[in-house]
C-alpha cells in the first residue's frame, strides 16, 4: 500500500506513525516551514509544490489521506486560490483512493466546475458532514470528509 498523507502541522504525528507501520508513506507538507521538521522525524516528506508536479506515470498512491489547507492568502490580493479542490483534483488523479477534508461550499454552487467535474466521475463513495466543532478555530466554514475510489 502507497500512502500520501497531506499535512499541515506536527499534530498529525500520532496519526502519521500508524500509517508508516503498515504502509509506504509519504508525507506531502503543505506547509513549508515544516518540511525539515518531517524529513528529522525519519519521513520521505515532499513540498506541496513537488505534489502538484507529480505526473500519473511516475508516481501513483494507493490511498490519500488529507486536511489540505483550503485557501491561499499569501498575496496581497484580495482574491483567495481555492486549495482544497486543486489538492482533491490532483489526489484524485494520482491515486486511486481519497480521503479528503474539504469545505461544503463546492457543493452548495450548482455551476461550480469542480461539483460538476467531481460528480461526473463517477468516484464519489461518501460525502461525510463534520460538526462545526470539529474544528472550533476555523470560523464560519462548514466541512466534510469526501471519499472517492476508482474501484
Amino acid at each position: 500500500m502507497k500512502v500520501a498523507y497531506q499535512v499541515k502541522g506536527p499534530d498529525i504525528l500520532p496519526a502519521l506513525e500508524k500509517w508508516k507501520k503498515v504502509s509506504d508513506l509519504t508525507v506531502v507538507c503543505c506547509i513549508p516551514a515544516y518540511v525539515d521538521f518531517y524529513i528529522n522525524k525519519g519521513y520521505k516528506t515532499i513540498t506541496a509544490n513537488d505534489y502538484f508536479s507529480l505526473s500519473e506515470d511516475k508516481m501513483h498512491f494507493t490511498h490519500t489521506l488529507a486536511n489540505p489547507p483550503f485557501s491561499d492568502r499569501s498575496s496581497n490580493s484580495n482574491n483567495t486560490t481555492d486549495l482544497d479542490s486543486k489538492f482533491n483534483e490532483k489526489s484524485r488523479s494520482i491515486s486511486e483512493n481519497v480521503s479528503m477534508v474539504i469545505r461544503t461550499k463546492h457543493f452548495t454552487n450548482p455551476k461550480s466546475k469542480f461539483r460538476k467535474k467531481l460528480f461526473s466521475s463517477g468516484t464519489v463513495v461518501e460525502i461525510k458532514y463534520l460538526p462545526k466543532d470539529t474544528f472550533p478555530t476555523i470560523l464560519n466554514t462548514e466541512t466534510c470528509v469526501l471519499v472517492t475510489s476508482k474501484n
